[in-house]
């Protein structure tokens, strides 16, 4: 395993998924008690040192009110063919509000019958809703002249996030226990089609997706590194920080017992 680990400044990431409160609540107390940051956060290059966050925008949203200008992070690879996964819980949305959308904003998609649905179009993002009963609509958003995301599928993302809760998809066990202590109804929407250019895309024209909804399973992921966050405050430069965190990943795998996972995560060993 080779990481390729740096300190890079927060201004310089691009996140493409609005924070989370609670989760920044989280990271926030996290910093102030452990004072080290747990693990890199995942970046890809985006060219001219500007990065596209690969982690929830939460983690460096709370290391922001740390007054912390740096952050260590991993840069990966983001291949074309690499798979992005995109999934939203909705809570009571039915097929009325969808075709309340639809008719405001007629160009923003199409929604053909599953009997009638078409075979994939490369000219658009396409989206399956399950509504609790296990009833589905398919959604097809249309891509730009240049097959670039536009603002269409934002607009739908907005008026989820205005009119409903939402949340990331849990595991399905999750979701059925869950069912059993709550009153409202879930439907679960997974859209298909979304490339890392389509990430790309939305970093560059500053789009940002709902909290949670995007994942790309890159790899191998290092986690467990304790860099201390002291470190960062100090007046040393750059090169100073980067060589300890070099260091310090190396004294990590030397004196522990990493253990690598199948999906693509080497945890260290940090006692």
């Amino acid at each position: 395993m080779n990481p390729k680990l740096k300190i890079v400044r927060i201004a310089d990431i691009v996140s493409i998924q609005k924070p989370d409160p609670s989760r920044i609540a989280y990271w926030r107390e996290y910093f102030g008690a452990h004072e080290i940051f747990p693990h890199p956060v995942a970046v890809a290059s985006m060219g001219k040192e500007r990065y596209l966050l690969l982690d929830e925008s939460s983690y460096l949203a709370a290391a922001l009110e740390h007054k912390l200008e740096h952050i260590p992070a991993q840069q990966m690879i983001l291949r074309p063919n690499e798979t992005v996964d995109a999934s939203l819980v909705v809570e009571n949305l039915e097929e009325s509000h969808i075709c309340q959308f639809n008719l405001s904003f007629p160009r923003a998609m199409l929604v053909p019958a599953a009997e009638k649905r078409k075979q994939y179009s490369a000219s658009f993002i396409s989206a399956a809703v399950t509504f609790p009963d296990q009833r589905k609509l398919y959604l097809d958003f249309r891509r730009n002249k240049e097959m670039a995301l536009n603002g269409y599928l934002f607009y739908f993302l907005n008026f989820l996030e205005r009119n409903f809760v939402i949340r990331d998809k849990a595991p399905l066990s999750e979701l059925k226990s869950t069912n059993l202590k709550v009153s409202h109804i879930e439907t679960i929407i997974d859209f298909s089609h979304l490339t890392p250019d389509d990430l790309l895309n939305a970093a560059r024209n500053g789009f940002k997706f709902p909290s949670g909804m995007i994942s790309v399973a890159v790899g191998p992921r290092l986690l467990g590194i304790d860099f201390p966050i002291r470190v960062l405050r100090e007046r040393a430069p750059l090169r100073e920080k980067n060589r300890f965190l070099i260091d310090l990943l190396n004294y990590r795998i030397r004196s522990g017992h990493p253990e690598y996972f199948r999906c693509g995560v080497c945890l260290l060993n940090r006692h």
